[in-house]
């Protein structure tokens, strides 16, 4: 769902189509396969926005830096970088702050970890899937609750939270949640 929803972002962004990297976290795992998988169903919606290259930064800052760095060196366009993480996103933030290059290349990340918030709200990142975590809790403790209580688990529903879409004009309303 969050490469999903990174893919919408892109489609809307991008009506007549952009040329992006996909920085991502380790092949094997499965989160990276789904999120990577979501991506591509949505984009189809818009075949003009082409992934150029992938990248394993390892969802690492560092790596997310230094792989920037060497993109900018690569490629003559890069309209975004989407990254599997907020870490990494993070530090593709600081290498485009660095070639001067913020204003003119978007960044995703997903998790809306409090740096990420920050740096959306600072107008650097340009977006983040929030993982909610506070509704992923809650909804724990009610299942937990329910199964204190003697309810068989068969006759709990699945339960599904949502990631939300996190930009410059929403930011203000998870920045102190």
């Amino acid at each position: 769902d969050a490469g999903k929803a990174q893919g919408e972002y892109l489609c809307e962004a991008f009506p007549d189509g952009a040329s992006i990297l996909y920085f991502t976290g380790a092949p094997n795992d499965q989160q990276y396969v789904d999120r990577k998988k979501g991506l591509e169903e949505a984009l189809k919606k818009n075949p003009n926005i082409k992934i150029l290259d992938e990248y394993n930064v390892e969802n690492s800052k560092d790596l997310g830096m230094s792989t920037a760095e060497d993109s900018l060196l690569s490629y003559d366009k890069i309209d975004a970088i989407v990254c599997q993480n907020d870490d990494g996103a993070l530090g593709v933030v600081e290498a485009l702050k660095s070639a001067g290059k913020l204003d003119s290349i978007q960044v995703l990340g997903i998790d809306g970890s409090d740096d990420a918030l920050q740096s959306i709200q600072d107008g650097e990142m340009t977006m983040t899937a929030l993982q909610d975590a506070k509704a992923q809790a809650e909804a724990g403790a009610d299942i937990f609750e329910k199964l204190k209580k003697g309810t068989d688990p068969a006759d709990i529903e699945d339960v599904n939270i949502p990631f939300k879409i996190v930009t410059k004009d929403n930011v203000a309303d998870y920045l102190s949640k």
